[in-house]
């Protein structure tokens, strides 16, 4: 037995018994265009959303590109990766390293990452200037005073015996290294506080620009 509904448009939802399947048509803005699997709703395989069908059970896929919205309720993106934190200074890239690792989630606006650096030595960049990690995978949302936090959980081998932070700035994609002190708060930390052979782990998330 096969049912079908109209809306107030002339858009059809058609359930078909005889063949357990589901189809929405129309001519206006269809996200979801046909189900041809029992149940398929609740993630069964052969969803299909905009074209593309997905295979295998339980997955909802998303464009190699966002399609953003404006819409401040639509979950419009997900993304998972790796990318390559580097130590830099003011203006310079150098050193050496053996251990560069990073890893994000990216669902909506918002960056989940975890980064592990390990330099062997700082050669190329100027000790006496300030320190930062580049490489995120993402420019932080461009709003003034939108900064965003990371913390270290676990480094050594630093020349300065203070814990260390980072932030990230507005319209930017590095970490900004500090170091947390008493009464003067936090500061940023140099290349040479880093030392040769620094290494770190940190942990953060921020707003996508």
């Amino acid at each position: 037995m096969a049912w079908t509904f109209y809306n107030s448009s002339g858009e059809q939802l058609i359930y078909d018994a005889a063949t357990a399947g589901v189809t929405l048509s129309g001519t206006t803005d269809n996200t979801v265009t046909t189900v041809t699997a029992a149940n398929a709703i609740q993630g069964e395989a052969n969803l299909t959303f905009d074209g593309t069908t997905l295979t295998t059970a339980g997955q909802i896929a998303f464009p190699a590109t966002q399609s953003a919205s404006a819409n401040a309720n639509t979950l419009d993106d997900y993304e998972e990766g790796t990318f390559t934190p580097t130590l830099v200074d003011n203006s310079n890239t150098g050193g050496t390293y053996n251990g560069q690792v990073g890893r994000y989630q990216k669902i909506g606006n918002r960056c989940f990452f975890q980064l592990f650096l390990r330099t062997t030595n700082t050669t190329g960049l100027t000790g006496t200037d300030q320190a930062y990690i580049t490489g995120l995978p993402f420019a932080a949302v461009n709003v003034t005073y939108a900064h965003a936090g990371a913390y270290a959980c676990s480094y050594g081998s630093l020349g300065m015996g203070n814990a260390l932070t980072a932030d990230l700035m507005a319209n930017a994609s590095k970490l900004r290294l500090q170091k947390v002190t008493g009464s003067a708060g936090t500061l940023q930390i140099t290349i040479n506080e880093w030392s040769s052979d620094g290494e770190a782990i940190f942990v953060g998330q921020y707003e996508t620009a």
